[in-house]
């Protein structure tokens, strides 16, 4: 009897959880990639995402909304950093690749190495307008 309570507290405890665990981050941009892009060395699929970035730690979390996967990649930190700046990405296009640029928030702003590519970039901005 005792550890079939137990078990119902664990269980109701757990499921009281749940939500608090899929609640979006307060310090988080969601944004709808309409093509798929490479986040440090990761492939990313088209869709929608939201997407963190940690200045201390350097680490960017990308979590993929239509399909739940997240994935954390490296970044460095920017150094000129202007909190009045809207939280959005950046894109850099270089030859076909997309590939996720900068990352900025409303207390962080990160910026991911380039994949290697000899082509010229040019960018994209996405928020979450």
């Amino acid at each position: 009897m005792l550890m079939n309570n137990l078990a119902k507290s664990l269980l109701i405890a757990a499921l009281c959880s749940l939500p608090l665990l899929a609640a979006p981050s307060e310090n988080a941009v969601r944004v709808y990639a309409p093509f798929a892009f490479v986040a440090g060395n990761v492939h990313m699929p088209a869709g929608s995402y939201e997407i963190s970035a940690d200045q201390m730690t350097g680490v960017v979390t990308l979590r993929n909304l239509d399909n739940e996967q997240q994935r954390a990649v490296a970044a460095l930190p920017i150094d000129a950093y202007n909190r009045s700046v809207k939280p959005h990405v950046e894109f850099r296009k270089m030859g076909a690749v997309m590939s996720l640029d900068k990352v900025w928030m409303s207390d962080a702003a990160v910026e991911l190495p380039a994949p290697g590519h000899e082509s010229a970039p040019t960018g994209v901005t996405l928020s979450d307008d």
